[in-house]
């Protein structure tokens, strides 16, 4: 079986989950995407029989009001006011907007969900939503708004928004007005029905899409992490003894004993690592010797999240939710978005840590009264002229500082809202921004790390005996970040570093 391209479509069904590789390509190459026609059936019949049932009981959202307003009756003639009032009303949201790239991931991801069938909206409602996406329309949405605890609600309003073609929205990466969209691509808003847009604001989506995001970049970093970590191992000519597979075979964590496997794959052809203790130091520093018991927990983390984020992503999260057959409305709290605000906490804590092991690592190479070998600031001038990375440490230190503020769990900052109707929420959609800005924090201490080892090398004179994975990582990077031998200013460089990492596979 051959992977799928970025341009491959993808074909959504209630049967079959969605892989987060999957739903990653689709958010960021826009792979056309299509639903199943059993599965549309499938959802038209549970559409009929949510209504019948509507026509027995109250069913929350569509004849009653909302949240606290719930002890108040809606008569039928003003069941589809209250749906457009709804997505109207919490289109709301403030701040810089979510990327045309994260803006696709939140209406696949809300997609998605519908097609789970548990929602009692028609096959026209995922039809439509797919029509959008496939014409090259996003929604525009300001960050700042969802507390996490009906689901996304504000940032999701501002995807209704766009389903009724009103407000702004991206069309093919330029802003635009929904209704010059629309006419641009040839289509039509959809007349909402029955609950459509209950149905399209009560999820997490928004905070799943980030976090998807959040978790592809993050297995990019550790990954980057440890491979830098052996090219560090080269540099000072260390011992291989503390990657040894007898030493972690005797602590029962899976993880590290993998990284220190990788580790030591990744040096298997390099030369002159001593397979036991180097004879001038009897151990390394802990940024260098415990690299496997520092990673190994961090990537943890990651599977922790990734395996968060692809059950929400085929989860129904909604209220109330319905049984396909019966119709019947089961009401409760599915939109809550504690499962992903919790794990991507976890994540951003152990995205932070892995930046902090890169400044430490960083800070071994440039201090030559630590490392005892290679020149101050690895300035390869004239020392006292030249002051090599001075300037690129200090960014370094002021960013591993702003990451550590950071590190705080947003989910513990549960604020009553809604006249206390949600009285403990999640805060996941600002825990997912969190999270992705510390890796563009993490991706930043990276790329000077990443000069600085490309530095070192040139200093210990390594280049012959380094392995060649290295080898090829410092020719790539050196195309962007040439050894230096007389200062110049580094930050483009550095943001070109930085970027490249983040989008190195």
């Amino acid at each position: 079986m051959t992977a799928a391209g970025p341009s491959d479509p993808l074909e959504l069904s209630d049967q079959r989950e969605l892989g987060l590789a999957d739903f990653l390509r689709a958010m960021v190459h826009a792979a056309p995407i299509a639903i199943e026609t059993a599965t549309l059936g499938r959802m038209d019949a549970a559409f009929e029989a949510a209504k019948r049932e509507a026509a027995r009981a109250d069913v929350y959202g569509f004849s009653t009001g909302l949240g606290p307003m719930v002890t108040v009756a809606v008569p039928p003639e003003a069941a589809l006011d209250l749906q457009y009032n709804l997505i109207r009303s919490h289109a709301a949201g403030m701040g810089e907007p979510l990327s045309v790239e994260l803006s696709r991931g939140v209406m696949l991801g809300r997609l998605r969900s519908l097609v789970g069938n548990r929602s009692a909206v028609r096959g026209e409602v995922a039809i439509h939503l797919a029509r959008l996406f496939n014409a090259g329309l996003a929604p525009f949405i300001p960050r700042k708004g969802g507390v996490g605890a009906s689901g996304d609600l504000v940032q999701l309003a501002h995807l209704g928004l766009l389903v009724i073609g009103e407000g702004q929205c991206w069309f093919k990466d330029q802003k635009r007005s929904a209704p010059e969209a629309y006419r641009l691509a040839g289509l039509e808003p959809l007349r909402l029905e029955f609950r459509d847009g209950l149905a399209l604001v009560n999820g997490t989506s928004a905070m799943t899409a980030m976090g998807a995001q959040a978790c592809a970049y993050a297995r990019r970093l550790l990954d980057c992490a440890v491979a830098q970590s052996c090219i560090l191992i080269e540099i000072l000519g260390a011992s291989m003894e503390p990657y040894a597979a007898a030493l972690h075979d005797a602590k029962r964590h899976e993880a590290q004993s993998d990284v220190a496997r990788r580790m030591r794959d990744h040096l298997a052809d390099a030369d002159g690592l001593a397979s036991s203790r180097a004879p001038t130091q009897l151990q390394a520093p802990y940024s260098v010797r415990c690299a496997p018991q520092i990673l190994g927990p961090i990537y943890e983390g990651l599977a922790f999240a990734e395996r968060a984020i692809a059950d929400e992503l085929n989860s129904v999260s909604d209220n109330p939710v319905f049984d396909a057959q019966t119709g019947a409305a089961l009401h409760g709290g599915n939109f809550h978005g504690e499962p992903v605000a919790l794990a991507l906490d976890v994540l951003k804590i152990a995205v932070v840590k892995c930046s902090l092991l890169m400044e430490r690592q960083l800070n071994l190479l440039l201090n030559d009264a630590i490392n005892g070998q290679l020149p101050p600031f690895l300035n390869l001038g004239r020392i006292g002229v030249e002051l090599g990375l001075q300037g690129a440490q200090f960014t370094a230190t002021s960013t591993a500082a702003e990451n550590q503020s950071l590190a705080y769990p947003m989910s513990l900052h549960t604020i009553p809202s809604n006249k206390d109707n949600q009285d403990i929420v999640s805060m996941g959609a600002n825990a997912a921004w969190m999270v992705l800005q510390t890796l563009g924090n993490a991706f930043d201490i990276a790329a000077i790390l990443a000069v600085a080892l490309s530095q070192g090398v040139e200093a210990a004179g390594a280049e012959a005996r380094l392995s060649s994975r290295s080898r090829a990582l410092i020719e790539r990077r050196r195309a962007i970040a040439p050894v230096f031998r007389s200062d110049a200013a580094l930050s483009e460089r550095l943001a070109a570093m930085s970027q490249m990492l983040k989008e190195e596979r």
